[in-house]
């Protein structure tokens, strides 16, 4: 499995790196790395799902079991507990795009566009993926 995870740099903006998943390059797109995002995403694994996946989070850090957050700030579980973890035994590609809001979506032409310009295709995906 390919996963790619953009980190920010110093300036706290996402590194300009180029995606793993090209822009041009129809691929499954998630909104939102919360737990429902991620399970959607880890059901796709377990379905041997082929087609490359890309997670868009606004915000700055690895997805995070926000249910658990009221237990992390009473000091209950540690920071690390409650990262979700990234598919495992995938047959596609997996890319995270923290920092990232998608501002716009295109339905019929089936596009994304996030807070810096770049605009993503996108794969319509039904019940048998």
């Amino acid at each position: 499995m390919g996963i790619a995870i953009q980190q920010l740099n110093t300036d706290g903006d996402v590194d300009k790196a180029q995606p793993y998943v090209a822009y041009d390059e129809d691929a499954i797109v998630v909104i939102g790395a919360g737990p429902v995002g991620m399970h959607f995403v880890n059901e796709l694994v377990r379905k041997n799902c082929r087609a490359p996946v890309i997670v868009y989070g606004g915000e700055p850090w690895r997805p995070y079991d926000r249910v658990r957050l009221s237990s992390y700030l009473a000091g209950d579980v540690n920071r690390e507990e409650l990262e979700l973890d990234a598919p495992e035994n995938s047959v596609g590609e997996y890319e995270f795009r923290s920092n990232c809001t998608v501002v716009w979506i295109d339905r019929k032409a089936k596009k994304v566009k996030d807070a810096a310009g770049n605009v993503q295709r996108y794969l319509h995906v039904s019940g048998s993926v």
